[in-house]
């Protein structure tokens, strides 16, 4: 529970209590590590898949819109074709507010899932050694920094919604999205 009063960061319920758990070696860290990294890259990919969903029902909703406006200005328009886009606006804006719900959704588990991690991390004193992913490769000033060589972790720290790993290439310091990186 030391470990616990030195941080002075704000977790969320669930990161404490992980690492409560890790800290008093209520459950294995190594287990935990691997369930908490699979767990925020499922979350991960899910909050891809809502924002892609968000975006796609955003621009259908924009479109119905329109199409109801021009309908409106235009007093030639069938009624069978007014109906038809006043049904397909209705579903479009029904479609666009559940989408909206998802995506706050996925975000939420998200920041849980990675506040598991983070707190697990946290829990295992022993890092030293990171090696970074594929992903790794897109972050700029990283080019240097090759997937699959190990490197020295110099700290672990969070800031803001983020965690972030610095580590020792060269001479210099690199700084990483925790997400770019597996720990060894």
């Amino acid at each position: 529970m030391e470990l616990m009063k030195k941080e002075t960061f704000k977790k969320t319920t669930a990161a404490l209590l992980v690492a409560t758990a890790v800290s008093s070696g209520i459950f294995s860290v190594k287990t935990t590590e691997v369930k908490a990294s699979t767990g925020a890259q499922t979350a991960l990919k899910k909050l891809d898949k809502a924002r892609a969903a968000d975006k796609k029902t955003k621009n259908a909703f924009r479109k119905a819109k329109a199409l109801k406006q021009d309908n409106a200005i235009n007093p030639k328009v069938p009624k069978a074709v007014l109906d038809r886009d006043d049904s397909a606006f209705d579903k479009a804006k029904a479609d666009k507010i559940k989408a909206d719900q998802n995506l706050v959704k996925a975000e939420t588990q998200y920041s849980i899932a990675e506040a598991k991690r983070t707190a697990v991390l946290r829990g295992k004193k022993s890092i030293r050694f990171v090696t970074i992913n594929k992903k790794g490769k897109l972050v700029k000033n990283s080019r240097k920094a090759k997937p699959g060589v190990k490197y020295h972790v110099n700290r672990l720290f969070k800031m803001g919604k983020r965690s972030y790993v610095e580590i020792k290439l060269g001479r210099k310091n690199l700084l990483l999205n925790a997400k770019y990186v597996e720990f060894k």
